[in-house]
């Protein structure tokens, strides 16, 4: 096996960004990237008014995670010519 001469990248990332530079930033490489800060308490009482919405119409069964709750639909909103599934959804 032959040692490294240093002349030759040892990697592809190596050949990308060469060992002694920076790699660049998001927005180059994703331009118009937008960077915004996370607001957990807003997501929070967002989660809290969506899961009293969906309870309002039916029994939420189990909350999942602050983006998914489980619950069965009554055998009279199952059927998709049920009436009052545009006053649910």
């Amino acid at each position: 096996m032959r040692a490294h001469s240093g002349s030759a990248p040892r990697c592809r990332c190596e050949s990308i960004f060469p060992v002694n530079s920076r790699p660049p930033t998001f927005s180059v490489l994703c331009p118009g990237i937008a960077i915004v800060e996370a607001k957990p308490p807003e997501y929070l009482q967002f989660h809290h008014r969506a899961a009293e919405a969906v309870e309002d119409r039916v029994h939420v069964a189990a909350v999942l995670s602050i983006d998914e709750m489980w619950a069965w639909l009554p055998d009279n909103l199952r059927e998709s010519t049920c009436p009052h599934l545009p006053m649910i959804c």
